[in-house]
């Protein structure tokens, strides 16, 4: 190699992606290959792996360090909801969601029917998006289901979000 090139986000998530359907299919044919090409494809495999290895390492701190940025605001703010949407590096900054102004919370194990959480106008921020969704969690009286997943935008109503938890 002649330079020292960069994978973006995208990129080590495809390699990750063909790393993991490579051990799947090794595994798959373990045992009705050749002992010299399964030991090939093992080695293959271990080579790209190591190649990855600081990779791998840096996105474990990028993980680390966000765990402990979404963490650290749960703390401050005594929120009971777990903040699990790592795409986002900053829960200050701008969400991509426009001009919302309701977060509805259908799916969970609570004793209450669907919970509607108003967002005020100007209200845009990743961590106002946080707030409701503790406060819809915490309405919803569902114990279990406190890790915030995701956001999506009702496509019968353009101005409300749909949340979308796990345990």
């Amino acid at each position: 190699m002649n330079c020292s090139p960069t994978l973006n986000a995208e990129e080590f998530k495809q390699v990750h992606n063909g790393m993991c359907r490579l051990a799947a299919a090794i595994g798959a044919v373990e045992d009705v290959i050749h002992p010299d090409l399964l030991k090939a494809l093992l080695r293959a495999q271990t080579e790209i792996a190591n190649g990855l290895k600081g990779a791998y390492e840096q996105d474990n701190e990028a993980f680390d360090s966000k765990n402990e940025h979404y963490n650290e605001v749960r703390s401050e703010n005594g929120f009971k909801a777990v903040w699990s949407i790592y795409e986002v590096d900053l829960i200050d900054d701008q969400h991509t969601f426009g001009d919302v102004v309701q977060l509805a919370y259908h799916d969970h194990w609570g004793n209450n029917g669907p919970v509607f959480v108003e967002i005020p106008s100007g209200y845009t921020t990743w961590f106002d998006l946080y707030e409701a969704a503790d406060k819809a969690i915490r309405a919803s009286g569902d114990e279990h289901h406190i890790y915030i997943e995701a956001f999506r935008v009702n496509p019968e109503s353009p101005n409300q979000l749909i949340l979308s938890t796990g345990s």
